[in-house]
């Protein structure tokens, strides 16, 4: 079969809908803005038919949300960020106006909207998965791994004191951990003297 497409001149009425020619690519039109246009292919002097297209705003494919795995420890909030991915390969930032979900809220919660869009409050030790929904979308899951509470920092009182030569000074340690508790662990601790 003879293919004469490469000799096809092809016209769009709107100069925002362009049409590229060539064996491959002929006849493919790209939209680049919105709007309506008359297309028309034209060779050996004859002009087809005219067809119409009309370019409507780009519409949302998909969703991303990142990070796509965390591990935290409890206590500890996760920001996550969606961003929308439209026909026309541009991306939003849909954070804010996503509805979030996550599958265990007795693992985490996940604000569904607003101006803290986006942040997993850690309940307690476990997994569960986040997603982001926005104009009937939904995102890729993100899975979220809440492991124990760990020690954030130590504090030993008395912070000063000072005691006669030959007697014996008390202390206590309190350790305070990611999700807010502390912990006496005057006896588990391991006590280091600066001037032995």
């Amino acid at each position: 079969v003879y293919k004469r497409q490469g000799q096809v001149t092809w016209i769009s009425s709107d100069p925002t809908v362009s049409i590229t020619t060539g064996e491959i690519n002929g006849g493919h039109a790209v939209a680049l803005t919105m709007g309506s246009s008359a297309i028309t292919a034209v060779l050996d002097s004859v002009t087809s038919n005219m067809a119409s297209v009309d370019v409507t705003a780009a519409t949302l494919q998909s969703i991303v949300i990142t990070p796509a795995i965390e591990s935290v420890a409890l206590g500890i909030d996760v920001p996550y960020t969606a961003m929308g991915i439209y026909s026309d390969n541009t991306s939003v930032d849909l954070t804010l106006l996503a509805t979030w979900k996550s599958s265990d809220t007795s693992i985490a919660t996940i604000e569904g909207r607003g101006a803290i869009s986006g942040i997993a409050n850690t309940l307690s030790v476990g997994n569960t998965n986040i997603t982001a929904l926005f104009d009937g979308v939904t995102s890729n899951t993100a899975a979220l791994e809440v492991t124990a509470a760990t020690i954030t920092s130590i504090q030993i009182t008395p912070a000063d004191t000072s005691v006669p030569k030959g007697t014996t000074g008390t202390y206590t340690a309190i350790a305070y951990f990611t999700d807010n508790t502390s912990e006496d662990i005057t006896r588990q601790a391991t006590w280091i003297s600066g001037d032995d």
